[in-house]
């Protein structure tokens, strides 16, 4: 396919949506693990170019994303965004093709950069993690096999069924401060995953203000008086950084 080709079609949304499609290489190429970069770079998190602009500062659209649909002849890189009510599809569109000459013209930043690869190597390693499911264990040895050669893998995932045992024992402690503390280990990767639980939400609000609680959290990554949003995410991502750097050189992967 060559040229610019654009196709336009109608439903019953509250939303109009722009969805841009470029074909590019194959699955496996530099090319296509610059651009998984890239798409980081443009929308991953509050601080991404995209998101920034279009989400955050303009506030043009409510939700955008982009992504690569990997396959073995060649792949598609995607770039979608929900656009607020009224707002102009073509408005929108400019200000995505601003953003990528801007790239284009003067590369990306170090800091983004980091964050990219940060963002890549974590989402790796939390994947492994998982048996099955988009990014596990499965996908990534099937997706070698399939595209690289990599021979006998659903021996491997039947030695997994077969050796599948019941659920880790749970310890249980209280902390200084009356919190009570609820662990489980796993040593099927290097993550901690924290959940605190509050006596409130849905129960405590359900007869005299529905959904606050649920506004309340949903506000809390949205800015505080010394912080912005932005720079609640850039921390997040840097506390990542460091243990993704930590731990990235003893992870591995084998059959």
């Amino acid at each position: 396919m060559t040229g610019k080709h654009v196709q336009t079609a109608q439903d019953r949304v509250p939303q109009a949506r722009l969805q841009k499609t470029w074909n590019v290489a194959a699955w496996g190429t530099k090319d296509i693990t610059y651009l998984d970069l890239l798409s980081s770079v443009l929308t991953n998190g509050v601080s991404s170019r995209l998101y920034k602009r279009l989400v955050y500062d303009e506030q043009l659209c409510t939700d955008i994303w982009s992504y690569n649909n990997g396959a073995e002849i060649g792949e598609q890189f995607n770039i979608g965004a929900n656009a607020k009510p009224g707002v102009s599809l073509g408005k929108v569109d400019t200000i995505i093709n601003e953003e990528l000459n801007k790239i284009f013209t003067s590369g990306v930043t170090s800091a983004e950069l980091e964050l990219a690869k940060t963002g890549y190597f974590s989402s790796f390693i939390k994947g492994m993690e998982r048996i099955g499911g988009f990014g596990g264990k499965s996908d990534i040895l099937a997706e070698s096999e399939t595209y690289g050669g990599s021979p006998d893998y659903y021996k491997e995932i039947q030695s997994w069924i077969k050796n599948a045992t019941t659920f880790p024992a749970i310890t249980s402690f209280t902390l200084s401060n009356g919190l009570k503390v609820y662990l489980a280990e796993r040593h099927d990767a290097p993550l901690v995953s924290m959940a605190v639980m509050f006596d409130a939400g849905y129960e405590a609000d359900q007869f005299s203000q529905p959904g606050t609680t649920r506004l309340m959290s949903s506000m809390m990554t949205e800015g505080t008086t010394t912080k912005t949003a932005v720079q609640i995410s850039d921390m997040a991502n840097a506390l990542e950084q460091i243990w993704v750097s930590v731990l990235l050189p003893s992870v591995q992967l084998s059959r």
